[in-house]
């Protein structure tokens, strides 16, 4: 009788829906086009749960009724892992483009001293980011004016919309405008493969009599119609859904937008999602997850069933297994379920409290055995992979594993092949002798999402928080503050393993692949030091250069503190701001210092790394000697006009930009070739309640930057002590990866 568990629909729904023809996705035939690779459920079979198989539907009846039956999610996915970063500066050929607040700067960098602002595109709605490809520029962003246009008094459905405007830059100095798009939903995500954008939008949108069942998109002001006796104007998304029980729902959109061809119809896919579900863009994939869990509650109540089955009157026995005959699509299996826990608990209400205590202590003996019987469906992740090919948006496979994906950061793709990090629900610890650990899988899937090869119940004290994907390993983060990171390798696809564990000084802070092979880590963060009562002191801020090549010996080969307690820098909350650029030994770090409560400089600091060693190449400031500019807000993140915002390589030379300038250095000389005002004028002195001191001297050369006392940066350069394997005892062939510097791969822990 064991089913998933899913939430339970209203008796009252499901009999107005049975009698009105109302159905859910698994309970009757539906109209199917062919999709390459989609496996579907025979839909005839009326007994059957559902397939989890993805599904395109073409009847509107049916999504009526879907969406009229089902609420609309509260939550949604609201950034996707692995899209691209939203570009506030791009480069293409010989022009650059910036994004400060509400307008592009296109700037000609051919000769860079000479270097010089040729055009400007400015937007009513503030942009959230650009994409570059050739000669078209495409700008998107949260659309803000769509509520003050003609069109929107016709809506009944009032939510939010998102802006794609192309532009032709043929011409840098005079940029067209040659498509402008609207879609009804909230950002996601975008990727720029070639000359396609794919943008990903979510919608949580309830069904209303009279409006498009799905999310709306407007080009040139006019709603693009689902009525193809129009050509000229015609749209009809392509919606897929899942064959599971949904708790709710909300639209994923996914748009192929041609930047090249502005003629070229837009392809749409449409999927149906549940709250719970994932979704993750590596490379030139989308994956959607979904994870089947089985509650101890329901197992629990299953075995309360099992042990007073036999004690039940003849009429609740009947009744029991006339409600577990039932057909799915007549009453789900979270309905039986219900109804049968209902039964059950109106007789265990009538017996005494020793009587309680003896099948609760029976229920208690069973558990861990039907846990057992029943552990592949205890917890499992189906992951379902959509390809992206030049405009094209095709599923290709579907494949499943045990766990649950760490949320946000467990799955990557290297080479064709998806790595993943999973974790337990806290059920499976009962199979071990230790129940106080978190049990970890990892996987590696083939480019069809079968298993290459797999290393599972890996132990670990705290439960799974984060992963960093870098070359052949992942680090992996707990939700314990301070606790250590453990190693995984997956140098060989068909043998994952753990390498063990290593401590860094400063959990809290940013890593960064400073080398291909993921051996050498770069961390930036908060300085902490021990402090009064031993307690932790933020003392400024620290880059360090980590060497983890072996595990038994890991070093802190190099380390620089940064500032005093004030300094501040906008890489401790938006990880890309801090540029690293492993083949050209580059590193970029956004920076504010202070000088007794006053702005000093306000810039980036460049590093290289020769022979294991941060070398500070001198700074690139931003701040005009230390002088305050306008705040500003940007995606969640506070900073100033001249906060640098983003840095990157353009052949020869660093950009480093922030909505104040955009500055163009030599990157072997760090010498400046080219500085660009992009928002003039608004600095200021911070007012203090105290006498303003005189203005520091900022030192010109890296040499002095470097020395002990000036601009409080200092080096440092340690070995980290070994760290040692904690070994568990508590079973045969079982042990706990812990702290641990341990270069052979611990023994994994089995169920008993």
């Amino acid at each position: 009788m064991l089913k998933a568990s899913f939430k339970a629909i209203f008796s009252l729904i499901l009999v107005a829906l049975t009698a009105s023809g109302c159905t859910f996705p698994w309970e009757k035939d539906r109209t199917l086009q062919d999709m390459p690779l989609v496996s579907y459920a025979n839909n005839n079979q009326k007994n059957s749960g559902p397939s989890g198989d993805l599904k395109k539907n073409t009847d509107a009846a049916f999504l009526k009724d879907f969406m009229f039956s089902h609420s609309a999610a509260t939550s949604m996915i609201s950034a996707i892992p692995g899209a691209d970063a939203n570009q506030v500066l791009a480069v293409e050929g010989n022009y650059i483009y910036t994004l400060v607040k509400n307008d592009i700067f296109i700037t000609n960098s051919l000769y860079a001293p000479q270097a010089k602002v040729v055009g400007k595109i400015s937007f009513p709605s503030r942009p959230l980011g650009i994409l570059v490809s050739g000669q078209r520029v495409a700008v998107y962003g949260v659309d803000t004016e769509i509520k003050s246009s003609p069109v929107w008094n016709s809506f009944k459905r009032e939510g939010d919309y998102l802006f794609f405007k192309i532009y032709d830059v043929a011409d840098p100095t005079s940029p067209k405008e040659v498509r402008d798009l609207s879609f009804e939903g909230q950002y996601a995500g975008v990727k720029l493969i070639g000359s396609h954008a794919y943008l990903m939008t979510t919608a949580n949108i309830n069904y209303l009599e009279n409006e498009p069942l799905t999310p709306r998109i407007l080009e040139a002001g006019q709603v693009v119609s689902g009525d193809c006796r129009d050509a000229n104007n015609c749209l009809i998304p392509e919606v897929f859904y899942f064959d599971y029980s949904y708790n709710n729902y909300y639209f994923l959109s996914v748009a192929s937008i041609s930047l090249s061809d502005t003629s070229k119809a837009l392809v749409v896919n449409d999927y149906l999602l549940d709250s719970n579900q994932e979704a993750y863009a590596p490379t030139n994939s989308l994956y959607l997850t979904y994870t089947n869990s089985v509650s101890e509650y329901d197992l629990q109540n299953e075995l309360k069933r099992d042990q007073v089955f036999n004690r039940l009157s003849a009429a609740d026995q009947q009744q029991i297994k006339e409600i577990e005959a039932l057909p799915e699509n007549l009453l789900s299996s979270p309905e039986k379920a219900v109804k049968v826990a209902a039964i059950v608990n109106a007789y265990t209400a009538s017996l005494s409290s020793s009587e309680k205590d003896a099948l609760q202590a029976a229920v208690d003996s069973s558990l861990v055995e039907k846990i057992k019987a029943n552990m592949n469906e205890i917890e499992n992740t189906t992951i379902y992979k959509i390809i992206f090919d030049a405009g094209k948006i095709a599923y290709q496979a579907k494949g499943n594993i045990f766990g649950q994906i760490i949320k946000g950061s467990g799955l990557s793709e290297s080479d064709g092949q998806v790595r993943l990090v999973a974790s337990r629900n806290e059920m499976w610890s009962k199979l071990f002798k230790d129940t106080s650990k978190v049990y970890n899988n990892l996987y590696v899937l083939d480019d069809g999402l079968r298993v290459l090869g797999k290393l599972e119940n890996i132990a670990t004290g705290a439960k799974l928080h984060e992963v960093k994907f870098m070359g052949n390993r992942a680090y992996l983060k707990t939700a314990k503050v301070n606790d250590a990171l453990y190693v995984a390798d997956f140098s060989d696809s068909t043998k994952p393993g753990i390498l063990g564990a290593v401590q860094l000084p400063n959990s809290s802070a940013q890593i960064y692949q400073a080398d291909d092979k993921g051996n050498v880590l770069l961390s930036f963060g908060r300085n902490q030091e021990v402090g009064a009562e031993s307690s932790l002191v933020k003392t400024g801020l620290k880059l360090s250069l980590f060497d983890f090549s072996d595990l038994q010996s890991p070093k802190e080969l190099s380390g620089y503190v940064i500032g005093d307690a004030n300094s501040d820098s906008m890489a401790l909350n938006n990880h890309q701001a801090l540029y690293n650029s492993i083949s050209a030994n580059i590193i970029s770090v956004p920076v504010s210092l202070y000088d007794n409560n006053r702005l000093s400089f306000s810039g980036a600091l460049v590093f290289s790394t020769d022979g294991g060693v941060l070398n500070l190449k001198g700074r690139v400031d931003h701040s005009l000697g230390g002088l305050m500019s306008a705040a500003d807000s940007w995606q969640g993140f506070s900073y100033y006009d001249n906060t640098v915002r983003y840095s990157t390589l353009a052949d020869t030379d660093l950009l480093t930009f922030s909505n104040k300038f955009l500055k163009i250095n030599k990157i072997a000389s760090l010498s400046e070739v080219g500085s660009l005002l992009l928002t003039p004028g608004e600095e200021s002195y911070i007012i203090t309640t105290t006498d303003i001191p005189e203005i520091p001297k900022i030192p010109e050369s890296a040499e002095q930057l470097a020395e002990p006392g000036s601009d409080s940066i200092s080096t440092t350069t340690e070995e980290m002590p070994p760290l040692s394997l904690e070994t568990s005892a508590t079973s045969t062939a079982a042990s706990t990866v812990a702290t641990s510097t341990a270069t052979t791969t611990p023994n994994i822990n089995v169920p008993e």
